[in-house]
């Protein structure tokens, strides 16, 4: 049997130039294997192409146009997931072309698919009243409640990211006089975040009221193992749903854990903490 081009230059994209030639972050690698997923499955399932048989120079701008339509129209996703595909499929192309000369014309013209204008609808946030009452909402009787509480305690006081957020380990988590956390962030990059000393000590409490070592992660499941960003978000979700049921306080407001970021930037901005360090504090590259 013919081996596929296409499925070949795929696993080698995804192995040999994004791990090892380019070191891309995993998530990074994770999303492309997930587009190049869909991509392969409109092919073949829609489209009705025989992956083995096609040929490199049939990936024509027409047919990213029409797979990324299908996207939007038929899986209902957002524009900006749609250009998050959209980039995954570009870097893939211009991987190709320096291996493909033979097919640059196609490729080139394929490179010029447009990404779509994302309308930006302001982030919601949570007011001090509203954090309070999401917060009196987890049940502290056992230690998942009290895990809960302090997870989400720390996003609301600090901004990280989920992705940031479930990797935490004790050793990154810098008690003292000056307390901070220390987080790897987007594209691998560093930053510290201050932490202040009441908040300090409640995680000096935490780490020693469960014998956690260096290398435990702060927030785990009850065997200690490293959480899922899915069980984050299912958490949040489960404790905002217990808020609204006690209160119409936030029945109004789609909250994820992305407003627990928006969160923190207002209560710095509300004490006068200038927007630049803000911007920082939250690991953006641009204001």
């Amino acid at each position: 049997m013919k081996e596929s081009i296409l499925l070949k230059e795929i696993q080698l994209f995804l192995t040999r130039y994004c791990q090892q030639e380019r070191h891309l972050s995993r998530l990074t690698i994770l999303s492309y294997r997930d587009t190049m997923k869909l991509f392969l499955n409109y092919l073949h399932g829609t489209k009705k192409i025989s992956l083995s048989k096609i040929e490199l120079s049939e990936l024509t701008y027409e047919l990213v146009s029409e797979f990324l339509t299908y996207l939007e129209k038929k899986r209902g996703i957002s524009v900006s997931t749609r250009n998050q595909r959209l980039c995954a499929i570009h870097s893939f192309l211009r991987y190709l072309l320096f291996k493909y000369p033979n097919c640059a014309g196609t490729i080139s013209r394929t490179l010029n698919v447009p990404k779509k204008k994302v309308i930006k609808k302001p982030r919601s946030f949570l007011s001090p009243e509203e954090v309070e009452h999401l917060l009196k909402s987890v049940n502290r009787k056992n230690w998942i409640g009290e895990r809960d509480y302090l997870l989400l305690d720390f996003c609301i006081r600090t901004g990280v990211r989920v992705s940031e957020l479930v990797n935490i380990k004790v050793d990154d988590i810098i008690l003292g006089k000056s307390p901070y956390v220390s987080v790897t962030g987007k594209g691998r990059k560093e930053r510290s975040i201050p932490i202040d000393r009441s908040f300090s000590s409640t995680l000096s409490n935490w780490i020693q009221g469960n014998d956690l070592t260096s290398s435990s992660y702060l927030f785990s499941s009850m065997k200690g193992s490293r959480l899922s960003t899915d069980s984050i978000q299912y958490l949040l979700r489960k404790y905002v749903s217990t808020s609204r049921r006690n209160s119409s306080l936030l029945s109004k407001k789609r909250i994820s854990p992305h407003t627990l970021r928006h969160t923190t930037a207002m209560n710095l901005l509300s004490r006068g903490v200038d927007i630049q360090i803000i911007a920082l504090w939250l690991g953006h590259e641009q204001i």
